[in-house]
């Protein structure tokens, strides 16, 4: 896998994190954050969560990219299903009011969804056929 650019951003402007080849890049974006919430500690901690998001959903792309349905790329592009190709979330995708929230798919943002983000069962499933890991059942 090709490393990612980690990139920190003072910007009151949010900058996007990608993942596509040739672009790979996390920005951690303290400066978006403390636009929106005015605190400095609250600011830190939300974009301390943003960055850890942002990492695990650019990295998981390449997980969807090499194994996810039949290893089309509009799996890992589109969420899951849940956004266009342009990386727009299709109207009426909520993220569920209790329980995990699946890392890779898109939704309406819920102010606790930071400590309910998870990989899917499938998604560390594929990571570990990827690796080749082999168990002496």
């Amino acid at each position: 896998m090709r490393t990612f650019s980690l990139i920190s951003s003072l910007d009151p402007d949010f900058q996007a994190s990608v993942s596509l080849s040739g672009f790979e890049k996390i920005y951690y974006n303290y400066g978006d954050s403390y636009k929106d919430i005015q605190d400095e500690l609250q600011a830190l901690l939300d974009a301390n969560n943003r960055y850890k998001w942002d990492s695990a959903h650019e990295m998981g792309h390449k997980v969807l990219d090499e194994y996810g349905e039949g290893s089309s790329p509009d799996y890992s592009w589109t969420h899951k299903g849940t956004s266009t190709l342009m990386q727009k979330t299709i109207p009426g995708n909520v993220m569920p009011a209790q329980g995990e929230i699946d890392v890779m798919k898109y939704g309406k943002y819920r102010p606790d969804m930071y400590t309910r983000l998870v990989a899917a069962d499938e998604d560390v499933q594929g990571l570990i056929w990827l690796s080749r890991i082999k168990f002496d059942d």
